[in-house]
């Protein structure tokens, strides 16, 4: 029964496949290429968004980066200025000490009353504390170590450069005070 077609039915049975293929094709190749499209612009849209982030992310570290140098330089002013007052009450009290018991007391035991009365002195919530060096680099005065009273400190001596002899506990004092000048 296939066989007795005429010839107008099978050149229309073979033009209809004809047709169809070509129009399975032509979409195909439709398809295809709006599916490389749209590949290409996905990807485009996700360099940009990626691109945006960077920027977005590299302006908040900018940013908080500037604000912890600000809130660090803010700190250390802060700090220089509470260490630069308690050395200065800390040199005032050793001052009058000084010269309430120069004439009653001699040097060695002035000293070691000045050493006693500002050993315990502590600041910035007990973090912080005094040390003294006499002019000729020896340690005087260190709170961490308070059973080490003397101890001959030759980094102080290579930092400051220069070695003096015969220092007095009044000069060391004014020493202590003009040192103040750089904070």
């Amino acid at each position: 029964m296939i066989f007795n077609r005429s010839i107008a039915s099978s050149l229309f049975v073979g033009l209809s496949i004809i047709i169809f293929l070509m129009t399975a094709l032509l979409g195909y190749f439709l398809i295809k290429k709006e599916y490389l499209r749209m590949q290409q612009e996905t990807s485009r849209i996700e360099e940009e968004h990626i691109l945006t982030q960077q920027k977005l992310i590299r302006n908040e570290v900018l940013r908080v980066t500037g604000y912890i140098d600000f809130m660090r330089s803010q700190t250390e002013y802060r700090v220089q200025n509470e260490i630069r007052e308690q050395i200065y009450a800390a040199h005032t009290l050793a001052t009058n000490l000084f010269l309430l018991n120069k004439q009653r007391l001699p040097e060695k035991e002035l000293k070691r009353l000045i050493i006693e009365t500002i050993r315990p002195w502590r600041f910035n919530k007990g973090r912080g504390y005094f040390f003294m060096t006499d002019l000729n680099g020896v340690e005087q005065l260190f709170a961490s170590r308070a059973l080490r009273k003397v101890i001959s400190s030759e980094r102080w001596l290579s930092i400051s450069g220069v070695k003096r002899t015969g220092a007095s506990t009044l000069s060391c004092l004014a020493t202590c005070r003009a040192k103040l000048a750089f904070l």
